[in-house]
């Protein structure tokens, strides 16, 4: 499975920069709050926190 997000400007989803082999470890604590990502179809940069982040 991917690790996606969905561009807060366009829509368009697109694979996170972060990636886990373990699916059990995105249940943990993670030390970052917040990871600014480009989204490839629109070029916009976007704040992406946990909950912004799904698996397909």
């Amino acid at each position: 499975m991917t690790l996606m997000v969905k561009c807060k400007g366009c829509g368009n989803n697109f694979p996170s920069k972060i990636q886990m082999v373990d699916t059990s470890d995105w249940h943990k604590p993670i030390l970052i709050n917040e990871i600014n990502q480009d989204c490839p179809g629109c070029g916009k940069n976007f704040s992406y926190n946990k909950e912004d982040h799904f698996f397909s």
